[in-house]
């Protein structure tokens, strides 16, 4: 296995050493043998190798993000073999969706690559990604914290699909019995306000015009009988202020100030007026920055 291990590194050493130098259709045979070598790996029982082999990956589509362009479908569809796969460590389902968004914000960055994929694809890795959010464990000290340390367990900066799952994936989770899929599903909502900051116009114009709803949901949220999900909807409105601060401050704030006074009364979870209290200040301080200009 040594063996075959160190010839699939020397592979992708060829790749990135003479892929811009010859036609790329030269190596459309020799991608897809990667991809069949990296889940035999897997289902031979050697993990810490595949491991390995994905880091050989990432760094590859980290200078030659083009390598996959034509294999895209056959790259995706063993990623996420290898990201639902329940019997595989979280370190080696992470390497995978980190190898495929690593390439989507790589060669595009209005996320074309995920969004023209085709419909099963998307709703798959929409559930991994979702799962992945859920990571997170009621650590009984975490509630006594003064501060945020330990409050970002379970989030994940690989959520691209934008807007495009607001409604028929994060207003679902917020519904759901479970705190953890609560939890989930409101950071999924600040991983889609961050991914809008900074991205194509349009996108950042469908964000501003769901505002209304986006404010009932997180002031909903504000009244959650669980501190993590509570601390994780105050959270959001640092985001918001951030990413959309002028349609924010124009029309908002001032329904949310009274909601994180009230927040402020959070006696029993120190973490939570923390980070109450970070959200007040970040909001005054920006609307002071704008009078004095």
């Amino acid at each position: 296995m040594d063996v075959r291990a160190s010839a699939f590194h020397a592979c992708v050493l060829l790749l990135e050493r003479f892929f811009d130098s010859f036609d790329c259709d030269l190596f459309n045979e020799v991608l897809p043998g990667i991809m069949k070598a990296l889940l035999g790996m897997l289902s031979r029982g050697h993990e810490r190798l595949a491991q390995g082999a994905l880091t050989h990956l990432l760094a590859l589509v980290t200078v030659k993000p083009d390598v996959f362009r034509l294999v895209i479908d056959d790259v995706v569809y063993s990623l996420l073999k290898i990201a639902e796969c329940e019997l595989l460590e979280e370190e080696t389902k992470y390497a995978g969706v980190e190898l495929l968004s690593t390439r989507a914000e790589s060669v595009d960055k209005d996320n074309s690559m995920i969004t023209n994929l085709p419909e099963h694809y998307k709703s798959r890795l929409i559930s991994v990604l979702m799962t992945m959010l859920q990571c997170i464990e009621d650590d009984p000290a975490w509630h006594n914290l003064d501060d945020s340390h330990g409050a970002s367990a379970g989030k994940t900066k690989y959520f691209f699909l934008e807007t495009e799952f607001l409604d028929t994936i994060s207003i679902p989770y917020l519904q759901a019995l479970s705190w953890k899929r609560r939890y989930a599903g409101i950071q999924a909502f600040i991983a889609v306000s961050g991914g809008c900051f900074g991205a194509s116009h349009w996108i950042l114009q469908v964000m501003v015009s769901c505002l209304e709803q986006v404010t009932a949901i997180i002031l909903a949220v504000f009244r959650d009988p669980h501190p993590r999900v509570r601390w994780a909807a105050i959270d959001s409105v640092i985001r918001l202020v951030q990413d959309i601060e002028a349609e924010f401050l124009a029309g908002y704030c001032t329904r949310f100030l009274p909601a994180l006074a009230a927040a402020l009364d959070n006696f029993d979870n120190p973490c939570v007026q923390s980070r109450c209290s970070a959200s007040l200040l970040g909001i005054e301080v920006r609307k002071l920055q704008r009078l004095l200009q």
